[in-house]
């Protein structure tokens, strides 16, 4: 499921759907959980699409990192990416660039030694300088 918050703030669960064609909205830096309004389920790949605008604080974006958390009572507890380089093997290429289409796609490992809980994943696209590009929030439940 991706969670993702209306224009009033509300959390609108999203169910995730295996789907050819993903449909793209505008990403606005720093709103947080409703940045990225599409994302996918392709195996085991979570696939997020979303466009740089115009008013998005860089010009050209060569160090982007990922950061992954999952949220377990209230605490961000930081998740292993293989790869955190979204320029590298995530079908990216850098710099991102504004008014450019980007999909973005990456692996989550799920460790024998994670506990079975649900868990809320909360996955960002970080700047060079810290900002989010998106920033989503997954609830999922770790098997």
């Amino acid at each position: 499921m991706l969670k993702e918050s209306s224009e009033e703030g509300d959390t609108i669960m999203i169910p995730w759907t295996n789907v050819a064609i993903v449909p793209l909205h505008s990403v606005e830096a720093g709103e947080r959980y409703k940045a990225c309004r599409v994302a996918y389920l392709l195996g085991n790949t979570p696939v997020i699409g979303f466009i740089l605008p115009d008013m998005q604080p860089v010009a050209n974006e060569d160090k982007p990192t990922v950061v992954v958390h999952g949220i377990i009572g209230g605490i961000p507890v930081p998740f292993h990416l293989p790869n955190a380089d979204p320029c590298k093997d995530s079908g990216i290429k850098c710099p991102l660039k504004k008014k450019s289409t980007y999909i973005y796609s990456a692996t989550l490992p799920v460790l024998p030694i994670y506990p079975k809980i649900k868990v809320d994943v909360k996955w960002e696209l970080k700047s060079s300088t810290g900002k989010d590009f998106f920033c989503i929030q997954i609830s999922a439940l770790l098997e």
